[in-house]
């Protein structure tokens, strides 16, 4: 009956000419992309594997009981049957999915997105003042900095900076379209920048800010007199909204065009990163903060889910544990330090927040609200928690588990595509068996506070296990760091 309902609701789509259909379409296309992926990678891992465990027992001797008893010792031309059997599945299903790709006209999809993200820079940049809550003192201050001439510079940079969802557009909007704002400057430009910092464009979005229009063939030396004779003799207003540049370079070559002959010019800039306020020269920065507690409390009751501490090792071995880390090319560099790097730039753009330096090696910080929403709704059905009453997709891939009981051990029999596991109060030993057997593809399992005082045997076959806490299981722990150190590319706690 659901297949008969879906073809019917194709069918309707397709005579609508809809582009709601399209976009199904396109999304069930990516889905199959995105499967094929993971098989690819977890195929790959076996491989891996299967080299690793040559490796292993030409180490320690093919005769040793021990080795032998603890390793499979599968027919090799069967493995090599079956290798070679998975990636002819994956080579077919790879050519299906590129054989469907023009059906969907990306180039002209790429078009549509820069069509949207034209349309959302085109977005008002009036703001209503009772619109704007609790920012009157930082209005203030943004004001000052703006009327303040200096004698030693034409153009003065300002950079609002602060995190995501802090309102640092809307400051910028209140503050453009104040009264003394509009009479202190004969000129107002504002260009909502994102992360293409392509200097020819931001030109033209300049001049289209002030004149409405322009001939879009302009070639960049007539752009550049263009802007050049827009700004001359004027004192203006720029706001350059949403930079993500880390470019110097490109933003050396703008700043030349703008510096004209008219003292106390002002550019502002709104980012979430301290790097780009620094790397454009600004004069002054103006570090954003959350709103006082009378003005947020009732939102922070409503949205709050701010909690749970991260520390920067146990995330670096997750991201090992799923190949998420970029292999360096320095030899040198290990691929914690990648992942390090990798936390530090997401601090840096304020993705995380609440660092608190525990020792050299150790710190722990927090994600914002808002990070953690955006992260949810990218992940979509891939991440659950799981509850007696939870709904589980099939396509899920990352479990936390909340309760126990046998309707929690049900909704997993329609699952196949697990990773990880995460055990955040105690479950019986019959559910940890059940996921062992039915997820092969399971790379973190977390059993921390947990007190298994045997684990399964059974785990000595998830070939994709990489990471492992048994912290706060102290048995369990001795017992398999024996067993665990047979192997490489696996951590234990």
């Amino acid at each position: 009956m659901a297949e008969i309902g879906y073809g019917i609701a194709v069918k309707v789509l397709e005579l609508l000419g809809s582009r709601t259909f399209q976009e199904i379409r396109l999304s069930v296309w990516l889905g199959k992309l995105k499967d094929v992926l993971k098989d690819a990678k977890n195929v790959l891992d076996e491989f891996q594997y299967i080299v690793l465990q040559k490796e292993v027992l030409k180490r320690n001797g093919s005769t040793s009981k021990k080795v032998s008893n603890f390793i499979s010792s599968s027919n090799p031309l069967a493995v090599s049957f079956e290798m070679a059997h998975k990636i002819k599945g994956i080579r077919k299903r790879v050519d299906e999915i590129v054989a469907e790709k023009d059906k969907f006209n990306l180039a002209q999809g790429l078009e549509d997105r820069k069509l949207n993200m034209q349309e959302r820079r085109e977005m008002t940049h009036s703001v209503h003042p009772r619109n704007v809550i609790g920012r009157d003192d930082a209005k203030k201050q943004i004001l000052d900095l703006l009327m303040l001439e200096d004698a030693g510079r034409n153009v003065n940079v300002i950079s609002i900076v602060g995190i995501g969802g802090l309102g640092k557009t809307t400051l910028a909007k209140f503050v453009y379209n104040d009264e003394q704002v509009v009479g202190h400057f004969q000129l107002r430009m504002w260009v909502c920048v994102s992360e293409d910092f392509d200097v020819i464009w931001v030109i033209k979005e300049i001049l289209k800010s002030a004149l409405g229009k322009i001939d879009e063939t302009l070639s960049l030396d007539w752009l550049q007199i263009r802007l050049r004779e827009l700004i001359k003799d004027k004192k203006f207003l720029l706001v350059l909204d949403d930079v993500w540049n880390g470019d110097r370079k490109k933003w050396i070559e703008l700043e030349n065009l703008l510096v004209g002959d008219s003292k106390g010019s002002k550019i502002l800039v709104t980012t979430r990163n301290s790097f780009v306020a620094t790397i454009m020269g600004t004069t002054t920065t103006y570090n954003l903060k959350g709103l006082p507690e009378e003005d947020c409390m009732s939102l922070f009751v409503k949205l709050a889910f701010k909690d749970y501490v991260f520390n920067n090792i146990r995330l670096i071995q997750f991201w090992l544990a799923h190949g998420i880390l970029q292999s360096p090319k320095d030899e040198n560099v290990e691929l914690e330090d990648v992942g390090d790097l990798y936390i530090k730039e997401l601090l840096s753009r304020s993705f995380f927040q609440d660092v608190d330096q525990e020792d050299i090696w150790l710190y722990t910080f927090k994600m914002h609200d808002l990070v953690h929403d955006l992260a949810l709704s990218i992940a979509k059905g891939e991440c659950s928690v799981v509850t007696k009453k939870s709904t589980l997709a099939t396509e899920v891939c990352h479990l936390s588990f909340l309760e126990n009981g046998q309707e929690v051990t049900t909704q997993l029999e329609k699952l196949s595509k697990v990773q990880t596991i995460i055990f955040q109060i105690e479950q019986p030993a019959s559910l940890l068996e059940a996921c062992i057997a039915r997820f092969k593809y399971l790379r973190v399992l977390d059993l921390s506070n947990s007190s298994f005082d045997v684990l399964p045997s059974s785990i000595g076959s998830l070939k994709h296990l990489r990471y492992l806490d048994l912290s706060d299981n102290h048995q369990a722990t001795f017992r398999f760091r024996l067993q665990a150190a047979q192997f490489a590319n696996f951590t234990a706690y």
